[in-house]
């Protein structure tokens, strides 16, 4: 795998792009956002497991535990944007009253999202 870190200098806030599956079952201190941007993955997530296509947004909250899979022989690679429980919170409150709760309720959340081409 490889694994390129964008730092920012807001220590709640930090964004990976990553090649490659992460097998090894783990969870995280902070909220966790992975773009599927090449490949099919297992998502192994806490009880559930979904398999998951390009161009879809995983959220991974605080404590959950997660394992991400190749799930074809075509090559995976996402990107990951971690954001700190208290600044996500105040993001979200800026975008819609509830978002944050809405968010931590139920077993799972994932959305397809679409490609879009910027020509100059």
């Amino acid at each position: 795998m490889k694994r390129y870190k964008f730092p920012t200098e807001d220590k709640n806030f930090f964004i990976n792009y990553n090649t490659g599956p992460y097998n090894e079952r783990h969870c995280h201190n902070y909220w966790e956002f992975s773009i599927i941007t090449s490949g099919k993955v297992l998502h192994k997530i806490n009880d559930l497991e979904r398999l998951v296509d390009e161009n879809t947004l995983l959220v991974i909250r605080p404590d959950d535990a997660h394992t991400l899979h190749r799930a074809t022989d075509k090559e995976i690679a996402l990107i990951n944007i971690g954001v700190k429980e208290c600044a996500l919170k105040d993001i979200l409150h800026l975008l819609s009253d509830g978002l944050y709760e809405s968010l931590l309720k139920g077993d799972y959340h994932e959305f397809e999202i679409s490609k879009s081409t910027t020509v100059y």
